[in-house]
């Protein structure tokens, strides 16, 4: 039912077995550009991509370093892209690093959304910047309640827990 739905044939669709695999040692693997190279086939929500080997789906980012620079360094190492792009899979974009590294890259190339840039953020870096200000003449509960947030949310802000980038 699911191909007949996205294709309209219920034969259609899929990649055959092995051809993802085969992609990535004939074309990833020898791409000697410094453009991105985008995953073709199967991809998460998140728009990375993936592919089955070894008995199980793997992440295709995964899947090219590990080819590339060996096994991670250690058990908690990411694969960090430093074009920021989730689907590109150029063994030159591609390298580990700890979580904390691979955050880093993302606030330095843009693709790691914080403070305003969050739709749903209900304060702006002027408002933290009052909160702040107004440790000394204003309590959380006062603050919270003038800012429309929660006085856990005034705590983290003063503690420069989060908007830790401001000043």
């Amino acid at each position: 039912y699911e191909r007949w739905k996205s294709y309209g044939d219920p034969l259609a669709g899929g990649t055959g077995q092995g051809e993802a695999r085969k992609w990535v040692e004939e074309v990833a693997l020898s791409w000697a550009t410094d453009e991105c190279l985008l995953w073709p086939y199967s991809t998460l929500k998140s728009g990375y991509g993936k592919l089955w080997a070894d008995g199980r789906f793997v992440l295709a980012h995964r899947y090219v370093c590990e080819a590339v620079h060996g096994k991670p360094p250690a058990a908690d190492y990411e694969v960090a892209h430093r074009c920021g792009v989730n689907g590109c899979v150029n063994p030159h974009h591609l390298r580990w690093a700890t979580h904390v590294g691979n955050e880093a890259d993302k606030v330095a190339h843009g693709t790691r959304l914080r403070g305003e840039a969050i739709t749903s953020s209900k304060l702006t870096a002027d408002d933290v910047k009052r909160i702040r200000e107004s440790e000394a003449i204003l309590s959380q509960k006062a603050a919270a309640k003038l800012f429309g947030v929660s006085r856990t949310n005034i705590g983290m802000i003063r503690a420069r827990k989060t908007w830790c980038w401001l000043p």
